[in-house]
């Protein structure tokens, strides 16, 4: 009898707390539920409340006169089961970012399924058999212990292996770096990665009379195009007398720019260094990172469940056709524009361009940027930002500078109308994250360059589309890097300090 009393007081008590905790804040701040979920969030929360009471009263009206109401383990089990069928629906019905009322809509469910079954346990013990009752739990709560052992041990590889597969905001920023770092050498685009393992030449001692400028960023720097047709390489070409030295890793986000710059940028000397900010996910990136402070978001976010990621992941890849690195080399082969074009036809011709993500692979990657970067709040901006600020920190002297990626739904109309299609609704500003961006930049006195503007100044081919990024792929083609190099030439020489060698 007390085992039992334990058990359901132990069981109801705990989310009953959590759930009045959130009554008083939705009270206070109703705003903190959309409007369209506010009465349904109400209605639950009263009524899970309600029979936690009265199960709880009945309960120790019934340990009080020496009469169990049911077994401790089975009550124990029935919590346990329901928790993680709460945690899978909670997590897997998530529509977009974390949301801390859909949490709480989900504990109010399941504790009140759990009182339910508490109150109706005596009428179970007479209408099901004691052999249909113990198969029933059992198999739930063997259901439930496999999904959480998976989960846990999921969690356990990517700490272990740190495989891409399994990465999740939990790296520090020092690991992903080098866990996504390319390969110095690597065969990448008809040519090799330099002895750096970056998408360009070769990062020689500086030349007396001629500046340097350092370019840091994320896929956007190494790749899918040869390092001839990079948008560092054209800049350089149109400078002529102003080297520009790239260098990125895929897969990541500010926090990252701050570590290649400390263990690799700072050692080539640069007079600027350029911050290359994609918005389709650099924002997102970084408030997610943050985000694992959380522990209920570290339960309860569906893009830190590996459970769920991870299938999503695999069929993504298989839906997907990037260029691959091949093993590495020992030396770095030079490749000419003409060789680089020559064997790659879709450089100077896009339409020869084989999509990277099937269709609905790749409608669901814009979707899923346009909607988040709609709903994100200021402050998510603002946290992107700060590792920029620690940089420009370090990196003094020398000024630093961002240069702004738009996604492919901010140039390309056609996208734009799928993706507003796909969430049902017209955001209010296309150009939202350049305008946060440039609200932060303008504030800190931070240099930036605005790319979405050229790119969207393009005369369209003869289909109606600009075809500035590769097929089905979000990262800029050949024609978009030659719009952002040259862009990106007319800022360097804006900005470059006037004491820097060769000015």
């Amino acid at each position: 009898m007390l085992a039992r009393s334990a058990v359901v007081l132990a069981t109801l008590a705990p989310p009953a707390l959590v759930l009045a905790r959130s009554a008083s804040v939705v009270a206070r701040y109703p705003r903190a539920v959309p409007d369209g979920a506010r009465a349904p969030f109400v209605v639950a929360l009263a009524v899970s409340l309600t029979l936690t009471v009265v199960a709880l009263t009945l309960e120790l009206v019934a340990a009080r006169r020496g009469r169990a109401r049911g077994s401790a383990g089975a009550a124990l089990g029935r919590a346990f089961a329901l928790g993680v069928a709460t945690w899978l629906v909670v997590v897997g019905s998530q529509p977009g970012d974390y949301e801390p009322w859909r949490v709480d809509l989900g504990v109010a469910v399941a504790l009140g399924s759990h009182a339910l079954l508490l109150l109706l346990e005596p009428w179970l013990a007479r209408s099901l058999s004691p052999r249909l009752r113990r198969g029933l739990l059992l198999a739930g709560v063997e259901l439930a212990a496999a999904l959480v052992l998976l989960e846990v041990g999921l969690r356990v590889a990517a700490d272990v292996t740190g495989l891409q597969l399994l990465q999740t905001a939990r790296f520090e920023a020092e690991r992903v770096v080098r866990e996504a770092h390319l390969p110095p050498y690597g065969r990448y685009m008809g040519a090799t990665l330099n002895g750096a393992g970056h998408l360009d030449e070769e990062f020689g001692p500086r030349v007396p009379g001629r500046a340097r400028v350092l370019v840091i960023g994320d896929s956007f720097s190494s790749g899918p195009v040869p390092y001839t047709h990079h948008y560092t390489a054209v800049a350089e070409r149109e400078l002529g007398d102003v080297e520009v030295l790239n260098v990125g890793v895929p897969r990541v986000g500010p926090d990252e720019y701050l570590v290649l710059y400390r263990d690799e940028g700072a050692a080539l000397d640069p007079d600027l260094v350029v911050i290359a900010f994609f918005v389709g996910n650099d924002v997102h990136d970084a408030h997610l990172r943050r985000a694992r402070n959380s522990l209920a978001r570290r339960c309860f976010d569906r893009r830190l469940s590996l459970l769920l990621q991870v299938p999503g992941r695999l069929r993504r890849l298989g839906a997907q056709n990037l260029p691959s690195v091949h093993a590495a080399g020992s030396v770095f082969e030079p490749l000419s524009i003409a060789e680089a074009e020559r064997s790659m036809p879709f450089l100077l011709d896009p339409t020869y361009e084989v999509p990277s993500f099937s269709e609905s692979a790749y409608r669901k990657i814009a979707r899923g940027r346009a909607g988040y970067l709609e709903r994100a709040e200021r402050s998510e901006f603002e946290e992107a930002f700060a590792p920029l600020l620690e940089l420009r920190a370090m990196a003094e002297p020398r000024p630093m500078a961002i240069l702004v990626l738009p996604d492919e739904y901010q140039v390309e109309d056609d996208v734009w109308e799928r993706a507003c299609e796909d969430l049902g609704h017209v955001p209010a500003d296309r150009d939202r994250p350049q305008r946060e961006l440039a609200r932060l930049c303008e504030a800190a006195g931070v240099p930036w360059l605005d790319t979405l503007p050229a790119l969207r100044a393009v005369e369209p081919m003869s289909d109606g589309r600009r075809h500035l990024y590769h097929l089905r792929d979000t990262h800029l083609n050949a024609r978009g890097n030659m719009v952002v190099g040259r862009q990106l030439a007319r800022f360097v020489r804006e900005h470059l300090p006037r004491s820097a060698d060769g000015r």
